[in-house]
This record gives C-alpha cells, structure tokens and sequence, in this order.
C-alpha cells in the first residue's frame, strides 16, 4: 500500500494532514508504528517538506529529520521535495494534478539514510 500525505509546514512547526484527519506531529510520529509493514512507501506532496533551514538542524523546522522520523516509524520509505511545489487543476472534478517535482526530491529509508532521487 502506498501513502499520499499533504503537509503542512512551518518554521515554528512541523505537522502532515492526510484528508483532514488527525495532524501528525514530531509529537506523535510514533503512531505511525501501527502502519509498520502494511504501508512501502509515502509521498508527501507538499511544499518544502524535506527543506532544512540552516540552523535549526535537529529542532522544529528541520524537515529531513521529520521526514525520516516519519520513514523510522511507518517503516516506509517517503519521497520529499525541499522546495514549494506547483500544482493545478484538471478534468470534470478539478483534480489536484501535481505535474513534475520542483526542487531536489529525496528518498527517506525507514533505517534513517536520505539521499537525492533527481
């Protein structure tokens, strides 16, 4: 089974949205134990999601350390992109259509290694 996540993220926090359910937090990454072994892999469509501002590596705002958290607990491997994403809308029910990544999009292993994917 694979995951598409929204998230939204600040410098002042760091939370994912998944059609309006419950926020997942830095705070409560570790539920996503639950979906370890059902769930291979997570994409979060989301502007900047795996940027990391310097200074605030391994604090709020660090989104690598989020997405891996996220990839350790879920035991999935996430795809990120560090830079705002575009998107339009497209057919009868004005679908998201998300196009080509912007930014560099990296690869989170649920053992704690990322590296870039393009």
């Amino acid at each position: 089974m694979n995951l598409k996540w929204t998230l939204n993220r600040t410098r002042e926090a760091d939370s994912v949205s998944n059609s309006g359910a419950t926020k997942l937090s830095r705070g409560n990454v570790h539920k996503l134990l639950s979906l370890n072994g059902l769930v291979s892999s997570i994409v979060v469509y989301s502007c900047a999601a795996a940027d990391t501002t310097p200074g605030n590596e391994g604090k709020v705002g660090d989104g690598k350390m989020f997405m891996s958290e996220i990839a350790a607990w879920s035991g999935a491997t996430v795809f990120a992109s560090d830079q705002t994403q575009l998107y339009g809308r497209s057919g009868s029910m004005q679908e998201i259509n998300m196009g080509d990544w912007e930014g560099t999009v990296f690869e989170f292993d649920p053992n704690g290694g990322y590296w870039a994917v393009n």
